[in-house]
Parts: structure tokens; sequence; C-alpha cells
């Protein structure tokens, strides 16, 4: 029946959050998809997955899990904010290789945590994100506004205070 399904699916989660607080990533990825099996439309089952994904540096099957998480809901910004965060990681780990793949990811992630901040513009670590990306991209007076951004939603947030002093210095 549906509510078997519904609490069948639900021991998958929970499990699985018991397997992300012991770091057992792979049993993780196991109970979040017989979660996803058992419960398709749930955005959130996808987001988590894709975390855990994440965590596995399992970047293109996170990517995936994001983008399905999107799909179903995309009013969600944190769903928007992991993907970003997964295409600044593949920016970074082809920019020697590829300059061409890494300019690619690293407009997917801008692109993904501007709609991040529109939907959850109280984010201090988005502003900090983006800050990197617009150092990345040479926009060193757009890296200093988002660090200030940052600093103003949390004034103890250390690394916006450091990545500014570095855009100011570029």
């Amino acid at each position: 029946t549906q509510a078997t399904k519904a609490d069948d699916a639900s021991g998958y989660w929970n499990e699985a959050m018991n397997n992300i607080k012991n770091q057992d990533y792979r049993s993780a990825l196991i109970n979040m998809t017989s979660c996803i099996q058992l419960s398709p439309g749930v955005a959130a089952a996808y987001a988590l997955r894709g975390w855990v994904l994440l965590q596995m540096e399992s970047h293109g099957s996170a990517i995936d899990d994001y983008t399905k998480a999107i799909e179903l809901n995309p009013s969600e910004p944190s769903s928007y904010y992991y993907r970003a965060i997964i295409y600044y990681r593949l920016s970074e780990l082809n920019r020697l290789s590829d300059l061409n793949s890494s300019m690619s990811y690293l407009n997917s992630a801008m692109s993904d945590i501007n709609q991040c901040i529109k939907l959850w513009p109280y984010s201090a670590d988005a502003y900090l994100i983006r800050g990197l990306m617009k150092s990345e991209l040479k926009d060193h007076y757009g890296a200093i506004s988002d660090n200030e951004k940052a600093i103003e939603l949390d004034p103890t947030f250390s690394m916006a205070y450091n990545n500014m002093g570095w855009a100011k210095f570029n």
C-alpha cells in the first residue's frame, strides 16, 4: 500500500542519515537509492543522495541528482547551491588540463549560484562562493562586493574577510 511504501522510504531515509553520521557514504548511497525507488517524486531524496555522491566525489552522478531535485522543486535554493559547488570544483579540477571545459563549468556554477542567491538572499555562504567565482573571472570589484555582502549577513565570517582581502590585493 501507499502508506507502507512511505514508511519504508522513511526508514531508508533514516538509515541513510545514520550512515552519514558515521561517514559510511557507500551504505548511505544504497539506502537513499532504495528510498528514491519507493518515493521517486521527492526532491529532498535526490538532493540528499546528491550530497552523498558529492562526498564520494562522484561529481557527474551528484549533478544528475541535484538536477532532478531542481526539476521536482525549482524553488529550493540548496540544490542550486550544491550543484554550483560541484560545477565550481570541476572548473578547478579542469583549469590546467582543459580551459574550455573549466570555463563551461564555471559558467554553470555562476548560473546556479545566482539562482540560489535569488531564492535565498540571506545566505552568506552563497555570496562567499559567488565572490570566489568572480575572482576566478577577474571581476575583483564584484568579488569585493559579494564578500562585503557575506560579511554584512554574517560579521563573524572570517573566510569572507580573507577572500575580500585577496580580491582587493588583486
